[in-house]
């Protein structure tokens, strides 16, 4: 297990091999299996929060690389990005390279952290409905995530939400 995998464009490949090209319009969401580790906060962060800095150099958990971000937008047309982990980028990406690429004005894709349970999801084939609370102002909100699964609905706990393509990133999973 690697708790800084950067997920890869062939990564993505791979998936896609197995399930099929990503469709358009399509939620993606990245299984990590680092949901699992809440709420021990120093296995969850890689280290001891700290209040006073938000943004520390040492704290770490697997997710997206630039590369593949960018990948994604250049070659697919997902309609929102969501992990399991705290933070979209990877914990020790110190410049958000993948913030940047997807909320920039040019992709405008939203963005979900904290994503639980997405072990219980099938790879494909899930609709999901996102409930954000509404916070003016707010650059985020917690949102409840509904999904139909088969026909019938799943509601995922705290951290909440579901997808239709969940890729599950192996070398993060212990």
């Amino acid at each position: 297990m690697n708790r800084n995998y950067e997920v890869t464009v062939q990564d993505i490949l791979d998936w896609e091999a197995d399930y099929g090209r990503i469709p358009d319009g399509a939620v993606l969401l990245l299984n990590t299996g680092w949901h699992r580790r809440w709420p021990n906060e120093v296995d969850y962060l890689g280290t001891t929060p700290d209040e006073n800095n938000p943004f520390k150099s040492d704290y770490s958990w697997p997710g997206l690389s630039e590369h593949a971000a960018q990948w994604l937008v250049d070659s697919r047309s997902i309609s929102v990005y969501g992990v399991d982990c705290v933070g979209i980028d990877p914990g020790a990406a110190s410049t958000f390279p993948v913030h940047k690429i997807f909320l920039s004005p040019e992709h405008e894709i939203p963005s979900l952290e904290n994503v639980a349970n997405l072990d219980a999801m099938p790879p494909t084939g899930t609709r999901i409905y996102a409930i954000p609370m509404n916070i003016r102002g707010g650059t985020g909100a917690p949102t409840r995530l509904f999904a139909v699964v088969n026909g019938a609905q799943r509601h995922l706990s705290v951290f909440e939400l579901v997808a239709a393509v969940v890729l599950i990133a192996t070398q993060c999973l212990f």
